[in-house]
């Protein structure tokens, strides 16, 4: 009997660290977002300047442009889904942790519900990465595009 309780015991430390790490792991995905959306914003500036300056076409501008908002896109979908993925990986260990404590002390705190969706940060960075995503496609259609045409 000694034995599954350790082993109820661990388990339940395991899942405890699992779900910590899955924290730690979507402010690095913020992170990593953040330095990538500078990184295309630099070189969007690039293709601007450059484009200015004659040194590139406008059918080169508007390819590299085009390329960048491609990669933009993907980032969005990379980021959205690395997001998904660890939500449903934390409600998997909640549910989880949860059996566990109905195991050992016969009660457990409430299940999570979906109404609960507006206190998890990983909603609002989901929000933000949305957000950016269709304000920079406004930009390009609206204003980068036409920038470019008046450069030449």
């Amino acid at each position: 009997m000694a034995d599954k309780q350790d082993f109820t015991l661990e388990r339940y430390k395991y899942i405890l660290e699992r779900k910590q790490s899955l924290n730690e792991a979507t402010f690095k995905i913020a992170a990593i977002y953040q330095v990538i959306i500078v990184a295309l914003g630099l070189a969007q500036f690039n293709v601007i300047a450059m484009t200015s300056s004659k040194s590139i076409t406008l059918s080169t501008a508007e390819f590299a442009s085009t390329c960048l908002l491609c990669m933009l896109a993907i980032l969005t979908l990379l980021i959205i889904a690395l997001l998904l993925g660890g939500i449903f990986s934390w409600l998997k260990y909640r549910s989880d942790e949860r059996n566990i404590e109905i195991q050992i002390f016969g009660k457990s705190r409430e299940p999570t519900s979906i109404s609960n969706i507006f206190r998890w940060y990983e909603t609002y960075i989901a929000l933000i990465v949305i957000l950016v995503f269709a304000a920079t496609f406004w930009t390009y259609i609206y204003r980068v595009y036409p920038l470019l045409k008046s450069l030449v």
